[in-house]
């Protein structure tokens, strides 16, 4: 059974439907009401019967009938009030003084004996009996007329407007509802086909989906699906590389291994053994390091997540040039740093590290020996560069595209090495959110190696 609370947009519809009702309905409410204080603001329909009745007076000068016919009218008028079944609404009250004789001739019940003091030919608001009423006063020679008409609460004007109107909005809800409804449940047809499709579909198909989803609206979605297994097909593909270089790239150094220990087993001399040894031990170190490489690059790709820390980047270079020093005094290689004494900056040690050992590595190795490589740090408005050149032979500019590629390595090279120290360079400047250039090298020989890292929260100086 699924949760009530569950999401749908079936009823998300309903409530947004019934919220636009509701909204529609108090507009109309608002709206009407303001029409009807507008309309009774000076109360017309009161004047106007007051008017005619006072034309009437004037064709009479008998008290008696004059008597009669404000009696009759009130009665007949007050009769239509009641007949009004949506409210209850209260009779009108009418008095009618002679000047002739200065008497009331006919006052409704209550209003006593006074006539009500009002300003000729208009309508006024006064409170009389406990409530407010309309009061429209006609002064003539002979007759003078009052007609007291209740005010109306507020409140039981709306009320009566919303009992007006609710029917009718009732009525046209299912009218709207069911249209809006079938189209939209139309309308997710084309997502419901999609889902067919792919729930169909064999883990491994990767191919882009062949349906047509008709609407405008949801060709976005298609074309994400399609990049999103575009890239899926890219990565699998790449992985898929990746392990069948990796087994090529492992498989020299594992026959290296079986067979100089089958012939370290079989050796009969010391000589022959030395040998054997020498080279096993080689073959060991290079399966080592491009395992020990392969481990890296993976743990970059997977984007396993490292801390920040603030780090005094100078000091930190010192420390890692000073593991490469054996190897640089072994081929005579004059190994230096240009960079300020002090430089804090917020950074992901491992990434950077990685960066510094794969780049000196490679300058070590396929630079000249006796030749030079040189590390700086330089810091800018907005970023910090990191260099390591060398004044070695330096690789083609056709090749500078490629260098970052898995186990490619350059033309002409007769050093071991396994491809990856760049690809792993690259991956880790993107660790730490910054990019890897290939530019010249010392004096115009070489090539170096400049990694851009852009400024983020940076700690003050002191």
């Amino acid at each position: 059974m699924k949760p009530v609370r569950e999401p749908s947009l079936a009823r998300r519809l309903i409530l947004v439907l019934l919220g636009s009702f509701t909204l529609v309905c108090v507009v109309l409410l608002l709206k009407g009401f303001y029409e009807y204080k507008q309309a009774t603001e000076d109360n017309r329909e009161l004047k106007k019967l007051g008017e005619s009745v006072s034309r009437m007076l004037v064709r009479t000068d008998d008290p008696a009938f004059a008597a009669k016919l404000i009696g009759a009218l009130e009665e007949q008028y007050n009769e239509s009030r009641r007949a009004v079944e949506s409210i209850q609404l209260d009779p009108l009250r009418v008095q009618l003084y002679d000047h002739a004789s200065g008497k009331l001739i006919h006052a409704s019940p209550g209003l006593g004996e006074k006539l009500l003091p009002a300003q000729a030919q208009s309508v006024q608001l006064r409170s009389m009996l406990g409530h407010p009423f309309w009061v429209f006063a006609a002064d003539g020679v002979r007759w003078s007329v009052r007609i007291a008409e209740p005010k109306l609460p507020d409140v039981s004007v709306a009320r009566l407007m919303l009992r007006e109107m609710l029917p009718d909005l009732l009525l046209s809800f299912p009218l709207v509802f069911l249209p809006v409804w079938l189209a939209v449940y139309r309308g997710l047809h084309p997502l419901r086909q999609l889902a067919r499709a792919l729930h169909a579909r064999d883990p491994d198909d990767l191919s882009p989906l062949k349906i047509d989803l008709r609407y405008r609206e949801l060709r976005p979605l298609l074309d994400a699906f399609d990049g999103l297994l575009f890239r899926l097909r890219q990565k699998v593909m790449q992985e898929r590389a990746f392990v069948q270089d990796a087994a090529h790239e492992l498989r020299t150094p594992m026959a290296v291994i079986g067979a100089q220990a089958h012939v370290l087993a079989m050796a009969e001399s010391g000589l022959e053994r030395q040998d054997a040894k020498l080279a096993l031990d080689r073959a060991i170190a290079r399966a080592s390091h491009l395992s020990q490489q392969l481990l890296s690059l993976a743990s970059l790709e997977r984007g396993t997540q490292e801390a920040e820390v603030s780090a005094n980047l100078p000091g930190l270079v010192q420390g890692i040039l000073a593991q490469f020093a054996p190897a640089a005094i072994s081929r005579e290689v004059d190994l230096a740093l240009e960079a300020p004494e002090e430089l804090n900056w917020r950074v992901k040690i491992e990434s950077f590290q990685s960066i510094l050992h794969n780049l000196i590595d490679n300058a070590l190795r396929y630079g000249r020996v006796g030749g030079q490589v040189v590390v700086s740090l330089e810091e800018t408005a907005d970023s910090i560069q990191l260099s390591v050149a060398d004044d070695g032979p330096g690789i083609p500019l056709a090749e500078h595209a490629r260098v970052f590629e898995r186990f490619y390595r350059g033309g002409g090279q007769d050093i071991s090495g396994t491809g990856l120290g760049l690809a792993i360079v690259k991956k880790a400047a993107m660790n730490l959110g910054g990019t890897v250039n290939v530019a010249a090298g010392l004096n115009g020989q070489g090539v170096a190696f400049v990694i851009t890292l852009p400024r983020a929260e940076q700690p003050s100086r002191a």
